[in-house]
């Protein structure tokens, strides 16, 4: 008998706090009292009031599996109350409930010690009655909830409104609380840098570059970077109102001036947008697509590669170029710069050859599978037909059963092999294609090839030797061309793919 946990958080807040934690343990407690393995499951963050825990979660994927028949009959799922399963309606909850003890599987709620299934709710309507009264219960709560948050946040606005409370304790970087004021701090003079460079004509990575050279000191929070001031964090501060003291809360309430301290004017925060904009309008936008790995592309210190031009090159057309972002900021990294085309053709070819491993790969392993099933289900089924021809033996009756669990243990590894490994573009472009395909001309080509790959790949990473792809379905390549030579890095031909593991 297969045992699953069930264990969810509402908020990463939550998560923090080892709510995930608490519930898988206690499960595990349940489990190995009782004789079962136990196969864990959790979502992390996903509400069961609005119900996207089954739209986005694994708890979705856990009754798709069910509903489909790779769960066996007779499993149980435990949970530490009905509220992790769904907050939502009691009509939804109870359809999901009854759903689950319909395909026979069995419910266990640690916190009350309550054992549900289907013979037992049939048995006893009392039970019922308790499952229901408990789903109100969480969907009350939930309501509740979520009223007294929409009362808090209506009062901290008023009271804002009135110059007496701060809305939020979240700031931008540049401002702190103090006597529950929000002020601003010595990050200030960063922003006001960025302003007076913009209305010079400066642009984002110009600016980054510049405050970088000036030694001005970046910003740190939850997420750090690997890098100082870059052109996202520029550009994030150059198009916040926050930064003439506007704040804009979330949902139908007003905006509101002057909350934050005024760091620059709402004229030069207008100026610079009017400059922004106008300088978006009038940069060319190119038919065909020049980076088909736009987005994918990493070096080995974290930051992505960008796009770029040069006025020589040593190979037709190579005056495209991709270079680490930190060299762009003006910061050190050993990787070279990778002439465009030849690096485009090598991960074409490249590509093409892992998407063949990887096909077969998915084949074969479902096709062993597959074949496992069927081995065991005529083993089954003779062992069947002695027993009901009066030849089996209590043992035959055990082993039957043992086969029965295995057989349905495959059918899930199928099943979370599917959701692992399923990807369906083929790249299984030939040498000629390839051809057209680094003419730019041919941009509707260049746009669906980019899709596919953007597809399949989930990154790939340059280190000083060789290229790591890490592809969508979960498996890792490495590539190296034939010499060695960083400098030469991206213009030879393909000569291994090794898988990583």
């Amino acid at each position: 008998m297969f045992c699953y946990s069930y264990a969810r958080v509402s908020s990463r807040h939550q998560v923090d706090k080892h709510g995930i934690t608490r519930q898988v343990k206690a499960a595990r407690v349940w489990a190995e009292r009782n004789g079962h393995e136990l196969i864990e499951i959790s979502d992390k963050g996903l509400s069961a009031y609005t119900g996207k825990h089954t739209q986005k979660g694994n708890l979705g994927k856990f009754i798709a599996a069910v509903g489909a028949g790779e769960i066996p009959a007779g499993s149980i799922l435990i949970v530490e109350a009905l509220d992790r399963l769904s907050r939502q309606d009691i009509l939804t909850q109870l359809n999901q409930f009854i759903n689950l003890l319909d395909n026979d599987i069995e419910i266990v709620t640690l916190s009350d010690g309550m054992h549900f299934t289907k013979k037992s709710v049939g048995d006893n309507w009392a039970e019922l009655i308790i499952s229901i009264a408990m789903m109100v219960k969480g969907n009350d709560e939930s309501k509740l909830k979520g009223q007294r948050i929409k009362s808090a946040r209506e009062n901290s606005h008023n009271k804002a409104d009135q110059g007496q409370h701060i809305i939020t304790r979240q700031v931008p970087f540049w401002c702190e609380i103090k006597n529950n004021t929000v002020i601003e701090n010595h990050h200030a003079a960063a922003v006001r840098r960025m302003f007076e460079l913009s209305l010079e004509g400066k642009g984002a990575i110009t600016i980054a570059r510049k405050l970088n050279e000036e030694s001005v000191p970046c910003y740190t929070g939850a997420r750090k970077s690997k890098h100082n001031w870059n052109m996202q964090k520029v550009h994030r501060v150059l198009k916040n109102p926050a930064t003439y003291g506007l704040f804009v809360p979330e949902g139908d309430y007003q905006e509101k001036e002057n909350y934050y301290p005024q760091v620059i004017s709402k004229t030069d925060f207008m100026t610079v947008q009017g400059l922004i904009e106008k300088r978006r309008k009038n940069k060319v936008k190119s038919a065909s697509p020049n980076n088909l790995f736009s987005g994918v592309l990493k070096c080995q210190c974290g930051s992505h590669y960008s796009f770029g031009t040069s006025k020589t090159g040593r190979f037709e057309g190579s005056q495209r170029f991709l270079k680490c972002n930190r060299k762009t900021f003006g910061e050190k990294c050993e990787n070279p710069r990778l002439w465009y085309f030849p690096f485009e053709k090598l991960m074409l070819s490249s590509v093409l050859e892992l998407q063949y491993h990887k096909q077969a790969g998915t084949i074969d392993e479902t096709i062993a599978m597959k074949a496992e099933i069927e081995r065991l289900e005529q083993q089954n089924q003779n062992l069947v037909d002695l027993i009901i021809a009066g030849n089996g033996s209590e043992l035959m009756a055990k082993k039957s059963k043992e086969i029965e669990e295995a057989i349905s243990k495959i059918k899930w590894d199928i099943f979370t092999y599917r959701h692992k490994k399923s990807i369906s573009p083929n790249l299984a472009y030939k040498q000629d294609e390839i051809v057209e395909i680094q003419d730019l001309k041919n941009a509707d080509l260049r746009e669906s090839v980019q899709n596919q790959i953007l597809s399949v790949v989930e990154e790939v990473i340059v280190f000083p030797e060789h290229f790591k792809v890490n592809l969508s379905n979960g498996l890792t390549y490495e590539i190296t061309p034939k010499e060695k030579n960083s400098s030469k890095l991206a213009n030879k031909s393909l000569t291994s793919n090794k898988r990583l593991f």
